[in-house]
Order: C-alpha cells, then sequence, then structure tokens
C-alpha cells in the first residue's frame, strides 16, 4: 500500500475541499431567516451578474489559464441578500408570497434537509444568462455539491455528469447546444476554486482534481525579491514556480511561514516515463513519504522549528481524456539555495565578519539536527502517531542547491538567514534492517558530493552517505565564509582531477580511489585546502577549527563505517556551539594547533 493510500498519514480530498470550507465558515450553513430589502427591478439579476464577470481572476500557472473567482469575493456577491432579491424575478418563483421567498432563498443559501445548498449554482446560471433554468435544475435534484460536473470522455456533445449521483442529471443535457453545456462546467469551475488546508496534527491533504479544476493561486506580483527567483526553476524531474494563494483560497493559520511574504512555491513533477502512469506515481509517492515522514518527525522534537521544508499540500490532477496524472507539491518560496546565497550582494558583509560566526555555527548545528530527525538514529523509540521509529529516510542528495534560503523571522536580522534542507526528490525511507544493503548503482546522486561507497567495488549506502555530502557542504560553507564565492569556484577548480571512474573525463569530487577500487581517500588536494587556506587562515578561530577537525575526520572519513552518525554529529556541534556561548573567544580568537 502506497502512502496515498494510507488513511492513517493522508487525507483524500475529492471534493476540492469544500467540506472543510464550510466547517470553517459555519455562517454559510447555519440556516437563519433573512431580511427582506426594499425588493427590486428584475435588473437586479443582470447587476449580479456583472459584479461575478468583474470578479474573477486569471490562474496562469506552468502556462495553464484557468480562471476562478476568488471564495471571499463570491460570498460578498452571493449574499443571502442578494438571492432573496433575486427569488421573485425567477421562473416558476414569481407568483409565491414574500415569506415563501423568504424560505426559498434559505433552501438556495443554506440548504435544507433534503438538498443542499444552490447558492453557487445560483452563480454558474447567472454567468451564462439562465438564472430563470433555476427551478428546473433544482428540480432534477442538482445542488452545490454537484458542482463541477464531469465531462464524460469520448465525446464531442460535452454530455456532463455528476460525480455525486453517479448519474447525468437530464435537464443540464437537454439544453441544445453543446457550448451551452460547456459554458455551464466553466462557470461551475470558476466557482469552485479548490480550498487548501495545511493541519500540522492532522492527517497530510492530498486534492484529486480534475483537468481544469482551478488551483486558487495567482503567479505573485512583480517585486525586487520575486523577480530574482520568479523564472521557473527547472530540475531533473520537476520544475517549480512562485504562487499566492488567495487570502479565501485556504487555512493555513497552523502553519509557521518560512517566507514573510507568505509566497509559496508550486512544484510539478514532469512526465519523464512516457505512458508510465505507474512508475510517475511511484516517484510522487517516494518523494511524498520521505517528507512525510521528516515532516512527521519534525513535529514531535518539542515543537521548535526544524529546518526541514515541511509539505503543505499536494495535487493529482487527472485528464479524463487519457487518464495521464499530473502531481503538484506545495512549499513555502524560498529566496533561493545556499550557491544563490552564496553569490548575492546580500552574503558579501558576511564574510570574514566573525561577528556573524555565531549566526553560521547556529545554522550548521541546526542542519545536522534536521538530518540526525530524518535518520532516525536514536537507540529508543520516540512515539509518534505519523512515523514508524523503525524507518530512516536518507536524503540522497544533498548539495548546496538543496539547502534553501529563508528569512530570519526576526527582523532586526536581515543578514542572518535560515538555511533549510530541501528536494527530497532522491530521498528513501527504508527499514532499519536494509540500512546496509542498497546498492549505490542502482541510485540516483549528484556527481560532485558523492561520497567513495557509490564507487567502490561493493560499497553499500546508509545513512552516513548523506554524512559525507554534508560535510563537503559544510567545507564549502567555511571556504565560502574566508574567501566568498570565488574562493568556493577556486576550491572546485582545485578539485578537478581525471576521474577514476570514467576514463577520459575530468572529475570534481572530494575522494580518489585505489587502483583496485576497494578502498578510498581523500583527495590531497582537499587535505591541502583544509590544512593551508582554512586552518592557516589568519581568521581561524578555535570554532572553526574544531568545526573543520569535525568535517575531516569525522563527515568526509572515506571509510563510511568510522563516519560520525548523524546524531553524534548533531551532539559535536551543540557542544561547539555552547562553548561559544560560554566565551566569545571560541568564536573571535585566532587557534593553532600550538594554541591547544
Amino acid at each position: 500500500m502506497g502512502v496515498l493510500d494510507n488513511p492513517s498519514k493522508v487525507d483524500t480530498v475529492q471534493d476540492r475541499g469544500e467540506q472543510q470550507y464550510r466547517l470553517d465558515h459555519p455562517n454559510l450553513t447555519e440556516r437563519e431567516a433573512i431580511a427582506a430589502g426594499s425588493g427590486g427591478s428584475k435588473q437586479v439579476i443582470v447587476e449580479v451578474g456583472q459584479k461575478l464577470d468583474k470578479a474573477h481572476q486569471t490562474s496562469s500557472l506552468f502556462s495553464t489559464e484557468n480562471s476562478f473567482i476568488p471564495r471571499a469575493r463570491f460570498d460578498e456577491i452571493i449574499t443571502p441578500e442578494a438571492v432573496l432579491e433575486i427569488i421573485p424575478h425567477l421562473r416558476g418563483f414569481e407568483k409565491e408570497s414574500p415569506a415563501r421567498h423568504n424560505e426559498l432563498a434559505q433552501d438556495i443559501y443554506y440548504g435544507n434537509g433534503s438538498q443542499g445548498p444552490c447558492r453557487r449554482l445560483l452563480g454558474v446560471l447567472l454567468g451564462i444568462d439562465r438564472a430563470e433554468d433555476l427551478k428546473q435544475h433544482m428540480d432534477d435534484q442538482v445542488s452545490d455539491d454537484c458542482l463541477p460536473m464531469l465531462m464524460k470522455p469520448g465525446t464531442d456533445e460535452c454530455i456532463l455528469h455528476c460525480r455525486l449521483h453517479g448519474s447525468s442529471h437530464s435537464f443540464i443535457n437537454q439544453y441544445p447546444r453543446p457550448e451551452t453545456r460547456k459554458h455551464f462546467l466553466q462557470w461551475s469551475r470558476r466557482l469552485t476554486p479548490t480550498y487548501v488546508t495545511y493541519k500540522r496534527d492532522h492527517g497530510h491533504m492530498h486534492y484529486v482534481l480534475e483537468q481544469g479544476d482551478p488551483f486558487p493561486m495567482t503567479m505573485p506580483d512583480a517585486s525586487p525579491v520575486v523577480n530574482a527567483n520568479a523564472a521557473v526553476c527547472q530540475g531533473g524531474f520537476a520544475e517549480v514556480i512562485p504562487a499566492r494563494i488567495d487570502v479565501s483560497g485556504g487555512n493555513f493559520e497552523h502553519h509557521t511561514f518560512l517566507n514573510l511574504d507568505q509566497l509559496f512555491a508550486l512544484k510539478r513533477l514532469r512526465h519523464e516515463f512516457g505512458d508510465d502512469h505507474e512508475k510517475h506515481r511511484k516517484v510522487f509517492e517516494l518523494e511524498v513519504q520521505s517528507l512525510l515522514y521528516a515532516d512527521g518527525r519534525a513535529g514531535r522534537h518539542g515543537g521548535k522549528e526544524v529546518h526541514l521544508i515541511p509539505l503543505l499540500a499536494t495535487f493529482e490532477v487527472c485528464d479524463p481524456q487519457t487518464d495521464m496524472r499530473t502531481y503538484y507539491l506545495l512549499f513555502d518560496w524560498a529566496e533561493g539555495n545556499l550557491k544563490d546565497f552564496w553569490n548575492s550582494e546580500t552574503s558579501k558583509s558576511i564574510i570574514r565578519n566573525m561577528a556573524k560566526l555565531p549566526w553560521l555555527a547556529e545554522q550548521l548545528y541546526e542542519l545536522a539536527r534536521a538530518l540526525n530527525i530524518m535518520h532516525n538514529d536514536r537507540q529508543h523509540k520516540m512515539p509518534s502517531d505519523k512515523t514508524d521509529s523503525n524507518l530512516y529516510c536518507r536524503h540522497g542528495d544533498i548539495k548546496p542547491s538543496n539547502f534553501l534560503v529563508f528569512p530570519n523571522p526576526d527582523k532586526k536580522k536581515p543578514l542572518e538567514k535560515l538555511f533549510v534542507i530541501g528536494d527530497f526528490g532522491l530521498g528513501r525511507l527504508h527499514s532499519k534492517m536494509s540500512r546496509s544493503k542498497q546498492d549505490p548503482k542502482d541510485i540516483a546522486t549528484t556527481a560532485t558530493y558523492r561520497p567513495p561507497e557509490f564507487d567502490l567495488v561493493g560499497g553499500k549506502v546508509s545513512p552516513r552517505t548523506d554524512l559525507f555530502s554534508m560535510g563537503c557542504v559544510f567545507l564549502e560553507l567555511i571556504t565560502w565564509f574566508f574567501y566568498g564565492y570565488e574562493g568556493v569556484e577556486e576550491f572546485s577548480t582545485e578539485r578537478l582531477e581525471p576521474s577514476t571512474t570514467y576514463d577520459g573525463f575530468t572529475e570534481d569530487t572530494f575522494f580518489t580511489l585505489s587502483s583496485d577500487r576497494r578502498t578510498a581517500e581523500l583527495k590531497d588536494k582537499v587535505k591541502n585546502w583544509i590544512e593551508t587556506r582554512l586552518r592557516g587562515h589568519a581568521l581561524c578561530s578555535e570554532y572553526l577549527y574544531s568545526m573543520l577537525d569535525i568535517i575531516e575526520n569525522g563527515m568526509l572519513h572515506p571509510d563510511s563505517e568510522k563516519r560520525l552518525t548523524s546524531e553524534k554529529l548533531k551532539n559535536k556541534l551543540l557542544s561547539l556551539c555552547k562553548s561559544g556561548k560560554q566565551s566569545r573567544s571560541f568564536y573571535e580568537t585566532h587557534w593553532t594547533k600550538t594554541s591547544q
């Protein structure tokens, strides 16, 4: 059973969040008498329809245009009073008494015991200039719960099918022109945008949509912050765009936004496997499974925010004509990644600024803590209804571009960004029994930051694989602190050597292999860089000296069995942070071997 089929972890939402929206807005379902207005002419139908025309927004995500009317704006237009004002002018309702009109308006707005509300149905009919047909649709048992209907595949006649009743309503399909039914379907979707909810203590929300169902999202307005990132970010299997969710299009009250502007990142998985729908879904499920595992464990660590990117929601959009499914994941939108940060103007004021070392030390500790949470290295079991303590998650693709950078929630410290582990595209869940049983030849990774076990004869992958990759990134972080982005690039150039894996190629790695490919060691150029360019730097303090020792001898050990576990790494970095709090000289005073 895949994670998406596990009801204890995932709530599959088939109604675009409509039920949750009503729970969050009880005023829409608590029936009450409607205050009578002064009455009016039939012109009210035209006026309300025009308001709906002007209210729609265009959601241009991934070059796909869908329009929607924000839920809050719809509720401002289609009020109980507006419904009451319209009712007397509709066919079949004209001769009813004022008291009956009030009762009918309540039925339409709130629903009654036998039929759900019909507010959106009225809105759809106003949109297509068919408001006078409301009674016939209601008599045919159509309500808001039937919207949007589905178009039967394989026909040009646009026969609409009700997913609620599992059949077709006769009246809607009696319209003589298919265009009228298509227009009805378009307006049905426009008035039922997905309502997205994130509740950390509840199951993950997975929304199953039909092609054409609109996301309640728009591309953000142009701004200096967004412009630097707004182009579609493309990776091997996905592309990511920034999106802003309409304020009434979701409920995120249980989420502490990493992005202070409350921007979201919408990630779409590409169709890399042709018609192999099963393989496409498997890739999606593996990423979701790893993210939910990490998020579940993060939520059980004292309530403190963890430097792991939370998965806020997922979406599955089905094309009924082909049964092709497109998968989306929703995250916080980052300012950029670690590589972007190193190369930014903002970061230049931090380079060789010893006053910023406590911040850097905290970020390295928090990243180690986040990795430890993923790895589940503790020996004792931790109670959790979201995770299994016999499982661990290996990230599998740790590199600078997969560390996301977010603004500091403390606006007094704008330079001191938050580093967060993101992109679990290669992440995998494993049982503890399988920790030493993965053949690295079957696993994708990023070449520069890969550990030796990917190339060694008989090499096996385990959680400590991530430790080597993180050690590479930490080493580049300290290089950046001393020399800036130019230093990181220079270090990369220094590492270039003829590949011991691929004849005729030059390769940037941190290790070299023996001729029989059974043992490995750190490249001499890496050791020399650490010793002369980093430890030998005039600003190398006791903290940095200690950190370099942990990286070289604990994280970058060529033998994975002798590498630190993430639990030990976390504890060592916490100890360094405590030493720094006890004495500022720990961060600021130059340190050498003779200082010990």
